[in-house]
């Protein structure tokens, strides 16, 4: 995963097309879940965070609620410091 992140980091603030006709998300997003993946939970935070304000900036309504859902159980089930 770190090396996918690597190749990621440069497009954050970006959305991610896989082909010409679909659209995944934004890579702040997908950063989210690597590092949500990974155990690095505020680091996932952020990335969550930064993905809700491109996507709601951009329009993308239906990937922002995917992305606040996924923010929200996050939180949720993140382990009290």
């Amino acid at each position: 995963c770190p090396a996918l992140e690597m190749l990621l980091a440069p497009f954050d603030g970006q959305f991610i097309l896989t082909s010409c006709t679909e659209l995944v998300g934004s890579t702040a997003w997908l950063l989210g879940g690597l590092a949500r993946a990974q155990g690095r939970l505020d680091e996932a935070i952020a990335h969550y965070e930064r993905a809700l304000a491109f996507e709601t900036a951009n329009g993308a309504v239906l990937m922002a609620e995917r992305t606040r859902a996924d923010l929200d159980r996050l939180r949720k089930d993140r382990p009290a410091p």
